[in-house]
């Protein structure tokens, strides 16, 4: 088996085994202990995030601070890219990216929903960029804009504009274009 199964093996045996001792002993980890356990390692927060926390779509409004998302265990795109680049911490370059596009034809969500915006976590790890979006966690992309396109080609997006943002005062707020005008 190669180091990346393993170790997500052993990331999971880990939250098996404290998820059971946080049951049986009523005592639960804290977010700075979880980010402690995971080290900053994407795949490991990656794993950890698919097991532990559930997503929810919510339109844009305010974001969860990430103490919340982790209280609640559940947040929308934005809360959860939130609390992974909590959880990284400064062990790796990561920049929030807002995209909004339209879902293609090959979509199902095509005529019910047209537009959509989005966001993800771009992260550069092991000399190349990768994106998490929601549980999973997908690297080894030259640039940041290849990455941002690969992400909306899996969800069978056409993506119109992507840009760089910031959390002011919980709200999003557009820093630099990526992708579009």
């Amino acid at each position: 088996m190669n180091k990346l199964v393993i170790t997500s093996l052993i990331v999971s045996i880990i939250s098996l085994l404290l998820v059971i001792g946080g049951i049986l002993f009523g005592e639960e980890l804290t977010l700075n202990e979880t980010k402690e356990m995971l080290a900053g390692d994407p795949c490991k927060i990656a794993e950890w995030m698919k097991d532990n926390v559930r997503p929810i779509h919510e339109d844009f409004q305010y974001a969860q601070t990430p103490q919340k998302t982790f209280k609640y265990k559940k947040g929308d795109c934005e809360d959860l890219a939130i609390l992974v680049q909590y959880l990284i911490g400064d062990k790796h370059q990561t920049h929030l990216i807002l995209w909004e596009g339209t879902f293609n034809k090959t979509s199902k969500h095509y005529k019910k929903y047209g537009k959509i915006k989005h966001v993800v976590l771009a992260i550069y790890f092991q000399d190349s960029w990768g994106i998490t979006d929601t549980d999973k966690f997908i690297y080894s992309f030259n640039s940041l804009e290849e990455a941002i396109l690969f992400n909306c080609q899996m969800r069978r997006i056409d993506v119109v504009k992507a840009w760089i943002v910031e959390m002011y005062r919980w709200k999003i707020d557009k820093i630099e274009t990526v992708i579009g005008y």
